[in-house]
């Protein structure tokens, strides 16, 4: 049997997520607080990279959750579907938003 080794680690998609929302969060407060131009130019693309690699996390844990259903489980598996257009037609903007951060990034 195949072994991976982040196996009983406790780092599942789900925390993945958590991990990534706290790292925007933190992003978005350490922007509001600088002054200088170059630095807030140099944080808007870290704030983006983060809020890009969140939706990559959350569409990776909806795609899991799709591949643990119950295959019979149509009505579960539409929805997470659905979840998974919303992301992606969301985009960035959608997730700078939901943290109010929209004025940051224009993307």
């Amino acid at each position: 049997m195949a072994q991976w080794s982040g196996q009983f680690t406790g780092n599942t998609h789900l925390s993945k997520v958590q991990d990534r929302e706290q790292q925007l969060q933190h992003a978005i407060e350490v922007y509001r607080t600088l002054e200088s131009k170059t630095e807030t130019e140099a944080q808007k693309q870290t704030v983006a990279r983060f809020a890009k690699q969140l939706l990559d996390a959350r569409i990776r844990a909806t795609k899991a959750r799709i591949v643990a259903l119950d295959p019979r489980d149509d009505n579960d598996r539409a929805l997470a579907e659905s979840k998974i257009d919303k992301l992606l037609n969301g985009g960035v903007s959608s997730i700078l938003k939901e943290f109010a951060a929209s004025d940051i990034c224009t993307d």
